[in-house]
């Protein structure tokens, strides 16, 4: 039986076997020529294990060669290393002997091992494991993804150094490192001023220095600065290390096509002083700004106040203000304080997490929520930092929900500080004039329940849809943690929380699908007696035309 003609367009099948599995492409691969070349390329396409590729040349065994590689060996590996599109490779995940890498970079036949390679994703926990990536960097690159978590000054320069040389079309490039910047800070300048088609930069925090962020102003095509915050590691590194940005004179042309700015490590005073400058970036849509400094409310304030003058195009807005746990707050936030953003004509997102609960009233949220209607992100100081001994919370009743379900019907994502603990029967819960549309999380820190069977109902009702509820804190320092026994018990309820409405939420969708069915069987029996109607007088009629139909009584 002959191949069906559509089975033998290459670039439909190319479309097919990326969707299918690797055994299945590796069957498909053997079925006949006409699909051995697609299904090889989808089988070797994304490698996220590098010893399926060693595995190619008949020397190597477990972690090792185990013998000299000769030219034969590379015969299997050069034809399927043309199809390789990504790769991935951990040195703890995937632990393989350093002779490896110098057998292949001894022995290869070609300069560039994988030509056609667009991603590489490397992780480099030992000393010498980050010069092993330079094997596989080839000027077909665009995408790489870096975790330098050990390096000397000197292996990183000449890392950087090779990538800039092999690698000049690199469009994305995210360096994760647990180090310090100031050793290697000359070489990553020199390194992103050559990067001409960079887009996307993402670096470890506190690595903004005067010198990065200058040199990052040159390119032309850059659209998007982050940093990587890892995960309880907020009060490590050397926030000194950022320098003093105000010296910082931008040219004509500086961040041509910036969007995204992510800005760590300085004061919000300092971040001002850096928009205004001329040739600043005026054309941001996102803004995050991180700081470890005490911030007062007249300073976020006046802050925001100014953002609304040099950066009027922002659509979304991240202040993560992470004081110490033992710093004084001069004064708890409030809606003034906030009120100059809602003067953003665009603004569709806004994030601000503090020390302290935000300290609005339930008129404060119904202002915010009408004159906000296209909001689709918000949090506000949702996971605030809570004592171990307190006994004062000055969280939102739950009922602040409901000016969002019934102005905001893009709200996708919310995060409130509650206060619950007064809702402890099923007859506190308000009328809902209207339910979330598309809310799909919920974050609520540790906010305090008395009753989850109360608060589950009533989310049920004003969000009759899955949601996620998320408890996790960004506090993650030591004495947070020795304080998270405290909060342990407000997020166990938070989980009874999640499972009731859940299981309430199952029962209403069950009971939706249950009434729309029997809508729609009323509604097909409606349609069978209507069309008998229309039947019968079919019948009436041609009996009356003929003088066959006679009326008794």
């Amino acid at each position: 039986m002959s191949t069906p003609r559509v089975l033998q367009i290459q670039e439909i099948l190319s479309i097919i076997f990326q969707c299918c599995p690797l055994p299945t492409n590796a069957v498909c691969a053997r079925v006949c020529r006409g699909w051995s070349d697609p299904a090889l390329d989808a089988l070797w396409r994304e490698i996220k294990d590098i010893r399926h590729l060693l595995r190619l040349m008949p020397a190597f065994y477990e972690d090792r060669f185990e013998r000299d590689l000769a030219p034969p060996d590379w015969t299997r590996f050069l034809l399927h290393a043309r199809r390789v599109r990504s790769l991935e490779h951990s040195d703890r995940r995937v632990a393989l002997q350093t002779s490896v890498f110098t057998a292949l970079g001894l022995s290869r036949p070609v300069f560039d091992l994988l030509p056609n390679l667009r991603f590489l994703r490397w992780s480099a926990h030992g000393e010498n494991a980050l010069a092993h990536a330079i094997l596989f960097m080839s000027p077909s690159l665009t995408s790489f993804e870096v975790f330098a978590l050990q390096f000397t000054p000197r292996t990183i320069r000449t890392f950087f150094q090779t990538l800039q040389e092999r690698s000049p079309h690199l469009r994305y490039f995210y360096l994760h490192a647990t180090g310090q910047v100031t050793p290697v800070e000359v070489f990553l300048a020199e390194f992103l001023r050559s990067l001409s088609y960079l887009e996307v930069i993402q670096l470890p925090c506190y690595w903004q220095t005067k010198s990065v962020v200058h040199a990052l102003s040159s390119l032309k095509h850059l659209r998007s600065v982050r940093t990587h915050v890892p995960s309880r590691t907020i009060y490590k590194g050397s926030q000194r290390e950022v320098g003093d940005v105000g010296s910082i004179n931008f040219s004509e042309g500086s961040f041509a096509a910036l969007k995204t700015f992510y800005i760590d490590g300085r004061r919000l005073s300092d971040v001002e002083s850096l928009l205004r400058k001329p040739f600043a970036p005026r054309h941001l849509t996102t803004l995050t700004v991180m700081s470890l400094h005490i911030e007062s409310p007249s300073t976020l304030h006046d802050f925001i106040k100014g953002l609304t003058e040099v950066c009027p195009l922002l659509r979304h807005i991240v202040f993560a203000l992470f004081v110490s746990e033992t710093s004084h707050v001069p004064s708890a936030i409030t809606f003034d304080t906030l009120r100059p953003i809602l003067d953003f004509q665009r603004l569709v997102g806004f994030k601000i997490t503090h020390k302290e609960p935000l300290h609005v009233t339930e008129n404060d949220i119904r202002e915010l929520a009408t004159r906000w209607p296209t909001l689709e992100t918000l949090h506000l100081c949702h996971d605030p930092l809570i004592p171990e001994d307190s006994t004062v919370d000055n969280g939102l009743p739950p009922r602040s929900l409901l000016p969002f379900a019934e102005s905001c019907p893009n709200l996708k994502e919310l995060g409130l500080y509650l206060n619950a603990t007064r809702w402890t029967h099923l007859s506190d819960i308000p009328a809902i004039p209207r339910p979330f549309c598309r809310l799909q999380r919920l974050h609520v820190g540790v906010s305090r329940v008395a009753n989850p069977n109360v608060i589950a109902r009533f989310l049920s009702e004003v969000c009759p849809r899955p949601l996620s509820i998320v408890t996790d804190s960004c506090w993650e320092s030591a004495a947070v943690r020795e304080s998270a026994p405290a909060c342990q018990p407000r997020r166990d309820t938070w989980q009874q929380v999640t499972a009731l409405h859940r299981d309430l939420v199952d029962v209403r969708l069950s009971e939706r699908k249950r009434n729309q069915d029997q809508v729609r069987a009323l509604e097909m029996e409606v349609a069978i007696l209507r069309e008998n109607e229309k039947t019968l007088r079919r019948k009436v009629s041609i009996h009356s035309d003929s003088g066959d139909w006679t009326m008794e009584g």
